[in-house]
């Protein structure tokens, strides 16, 4: 469907689905530019840039990847978008949506709305249990939903994540609830919020919905 240009975020916690929300509103609206934090992160560390070298090596030491670096990415990314775009896992603290503002004011544009998929906390649970890693592309994807090749690359054979044993997961999700209520206060009313505990097509429906009424 084409669509005026909107300029989007994604919130969820991990394994809320955002991933697969974020790319059907890229097959929904004509134009617009999925651009995933992660995609960044990966496309660095495979052309064997001086940023991916230093993030592959984070990385590898199972840590985030700092503000200063994951900053600069969107940056120079953004300044080569002309069309509205879906930011997916970008921002993920406050310094980070400080930063966001800046640049969306440098370059004449702001943020529309920021979705927001809230799923039940033993859904997202029994989901990251199920979490696969493509050995071709390392896309995520789930054993709950992925009954064949990855939808990115094609490839057939996935690994298990080392980090998604439950008392990994539940720190990581509090520490999404605690950093996201602070960026919920700071974009107050362009948050949108939906339920993610359902069906992959009828969060889309009511995501297709919310961006109908954006545009009218």
């Amino acid at each position: 469907m084409e669509k005026e240009q909107v300029n989007l975020l994604i919130f969820g916690a991990p394994g809320s689905g955002k991933g697969t929300q974020a790319r059907l509103l890229g097959e929904y609206l004509k134009g617009l530019e999925v651009i995933s934090m992660g995609d960044l992160l990966r496309a660095e560390v495979a052309s064997k840039t001086v940023i991916g070298v230093e993030v592959e090596a984070i990385m590898q030491e199972g840590r985030l990847v700092g503000d200063p670096l994951v900053c600069e990415m969107i940056f120079r990314k953004l300044r080569r978008v002309s069309a509205g775009f879906l930011l997916d896992g970008f921002p993920r603290n406050l310094p980070q949506a400080e930063f966001l503002t800046a640049v969306m004011r440098l370059l004449n544009r702001k943020i529309d709305a920021v979705l927001k998929l809230e799923v039940d906390a033993a859904v997202v649970e029994n989901r990251l249990q199920g979490r696969l890693v493509c050995k071709g592309c390392g896309a995520v994807s789930n054993a709950v939903f992925n009954h064949g090749a990855c939808q990115a690359c094609g490839c057939e054979e996935y690994v298990r994540r080392n980090d998604d044993s439950l008392n990994v997961i539940r720190r990581r999700l509090m520490d999404y609830d605690r950093e996201v209520a602070v960026l919920e206060g700071y974009y107050q009313d362009k948050v949108i919020r939906i339920n993610g505990d359902r069906t992959v097509e009828e969060i889309h429906g009511d995501v297709k919905h919310v961006l109908d009424r954006l545009n009218n």
